[in-house]
């Protein structure tokens, strides 16, 4: 068995990891831990564009003379949170279950089901965070998005469950 889980590590994504290494544990799975990042295309280190990413940074660019800098404080942060994903899956590996981190580029979702088709598993585990229901209706939810398109079971973990 193979299975998916989704973090962005933050606080609330140690929930979502903890179901998931105790499912990869009573099921003798695989474990595939992804960390998405999706930087905004707009960041070429011009004036007034910006760079955000979900769960990692948020940073605003006031000018070209400064893009160098930011090009390597954005650097640094992947590189933090590749490190990041990697203990995670080393230390999950040290309890003896198979496990293999990844720190993927794209937008969210479509990465999301590209690689659960691509790695062939058998369940996706992703986390679920409280939003206003008008940032629902706006944005819609990664969760849901995911839930709707996959062709495997979902299982989503509520904030503060385990």
């Amino acid at each position: 068995m193979n299975i998916l889980v989704c973090t962005d590590l933050t606080e609330l994504s140690e929930n979502v990891l903890a179901k998931a290494q105790e499912i990869a544990c009573a099921t003798s799975a695989k474990l595939w831990i992804i960390h998405i990042v999706s930087p905004d295309p707009d960041f070429i280190g011009y004036e007034q564009a910006e760079l955000s990413q979900t769960g990692v940074l948020k940073y605003k660019i006031e000018s070209q003379s400064n893009s160098q800098n930011i090009r390597k404080f954005i650097s640094e942060k992947l590189h933090q949170n590749h490190r990041k994903v990697q203990t995670l899956s080393a230390n999950i590996r040290n309890e003896g279950i198979d496990t293999t981190g990844l720190m993927i580029q794209g937008a969210i979702v479509k990465t999301i089901l590209k690689q659960a088709s691509k790695l062939n598993v058998d369940m996706i585990i992703l986390g679920s965070q409280q939003h206003s229901f008008i940032h629902q209706c706006i944005l819609g939810s990664i969760s849901n998005e995911v839930i709707h398109n996959a062709n495997v079971p979902i299982l989503v973990v509520p904030n503060g469950s385990t």
